[in-house]
């Protein structure tokens, strides 16, 4: 495996953080497997918790 360094900052990092919830959203409605689904609400669920943490603390 490749590793790579990229100079980035905090927006940056939350615009692509709001883009992989977009993406899990979109494959949520196309899935249809059950255990697929679970992963995904609970990846949606702790992205929100992060980013509305994050939000409280700034």
């Amino acid at each position: 495996m490749d590793s790579y360094f990229i100079e980035t900052d905090k927006q940056h990092i939350d615009g692509i953080f709001y883009q992989m919830m977009v993406d899990e959203t979109i494959r949520l409605r196309n899935c249809h497997n059950r255990k697929e689904r679970s992963e995904i609400r609970t990846f949606l669920l702790r992205a929100y918790q992060t980013i509305t943490e994050s939000v409280e603390k700034t």
